[in-house]
């Protein structure tokens, strides 16, 4: 609650918080930037069988939360190659158990690949469902839960259920791969997304630091036979929804894997601390 009193402060103009008791502590404390930052959190989508589950598993010892049951052949044995992990949860009190599991053994893996977000979203929106079965009464048995839960109020829950699922995974301090099947554009104008809500849509979109579509593309008009696969990171696209905040990565990544990635990034950091420090001299 904002305040003003006869304080310097209201003199100046400015309001004074209004505090009853010990003042409140800030959940995440502040800290200075340094040259590395967050590791890289990407969400990529596209359609079945583009590579996208192979994208995320050339990341750096993996833990892959399976919701898709989409390890198979290849994909099993790129993760054993890397001494990965995966769990396949059962139900969504399985997301909060995987949470303490992964902190208390971060010593084993550098990257954690949410395989995929469709099947994340599924299992806590069934969390709302749960706790909307636990609200029946006598005049409600019988009755569908979305006959007392209006939709609109389970869009919210789950909007906030995976801000605060995407923000605890975030804090663990490792790279994060999130994989998603594509929404295509139901309206002229639309572009291809990930598949779920607009609204999480745009929390994913915030939460990211690399955003993007997989597709396989031909880039030699003279040989278009010869097909690559393409990550599109430009947001500028017409076709996708794409974002990154490593400009060297736009506007797409040809061949993508987690090295091709990081080199590119650090060589981009190299060119300009070299800039920075010639122009201090």
């Amino acid at each position: 609650m904002l305040r003003h009193d006869n304080q310097s402060a209201d003199r100046q103009g400015y309001p004074v918080m209004a505090s009853k008791g010990a003042p409140p502590v800030l959940t995440v404390q502040p800290s200075l930037v340094d040259d590395e930052g967050s590791p890289l959190r990407l969400v990529v989508f596209g359609d079945p069988g583009v590579g996208k589950t192979t994208l995320a598993l050339s990341f750096p010892r993996p833990f892959i939360i399976n919701t898709d049951e989409g390890l198979e052949g290849d994909a099993l044995r790129m993760l054993r190659d890397r001494k990965g992990f995966q769990h396949s949860p059962e139900g969504h009190k399985d997301l909060e158990a995987l949470y303490f599991f992964i902190r208390d053994h971060a010593e084993h893996f550098d990257t954690i690949v949410i395989d995929s977000l469709d099947g994340i979203t599924e299992l806590l929106l069934d969390e709302i469902v749960d706790e909307g079965k636990g609200m029946r009464t006598a005049k409600t048995i019988g009755q569908s839960v979305t006959d007392f839960v209006p939709e609109q109020a389970e869009y919210l829950a789950n909007q906030r259920q995976m801000r605060t699922f995407l923000t605890d995974i975030r804090r663990l301090g490792k790279i994060i791969v999130l994989t998603s099947a594509i929404r295509e554009p139901k309206e002229a104008g639309d572009k291809k997304t990930v598949d779920v809500s607009p609204g999480l849509q745009r929390i994913v979109n915030r939460w990211a630091s690399v955003m993007g579509e997989l597709t396989v593309v031909s880039l030699d008009p003279d040989n278009p036979r010869v097909k690559s696969r393409v990550l599109v990171t430009d947001p500028g696209s017409a076709r996708s929804v794409n974002k990154t905040r490593y400009a060297a990565l736009l506007p797409y990544v040809i061949e993508p894997t987690y090295d091709k990635i990081a080199s590119v990034i650090a060589a981009d950091r190299e060119a300009y601390e070299a800039s920075a420090s010639t122009q201090g001299e």
